[in-house]
């Protein structure tokens, strides 16, 4: 099944963007955030995702090239 990393608009003047890996049947991972993407020699500041806001633009999605599951839990 295909993966995805999908870059999102929402509606929260805070946290205004959402990251999220998109796998088969479920969400893999859920940040908000409060850029895109960080500036170069900057860190990007993000909050795992509790309740899902509207989405007002899907702004990227591309298609995950590899994974690595691991069997340690």
């Amino acid at each position: 099944m295909p993966i995805f990393w999908v870059v999102e608009r929402v509606e929260e003047a805070r946290f205004p963007d959402r990251v999220r890996i998109e796998g088969a049947e479920e969400e893999a991972l859920c940040l908000r955030t409060q850029e895109r993407w960080p500036a170069a020699g900057r860190s990007l500041f993000c909050l795992r995702e509790k309740e899902p806001s509207a989405v007002t633009e899907e702004i990227e999605r591309v298609p995950v090239a590899s994974t690595h599951v691991s069997s340690d839990a």
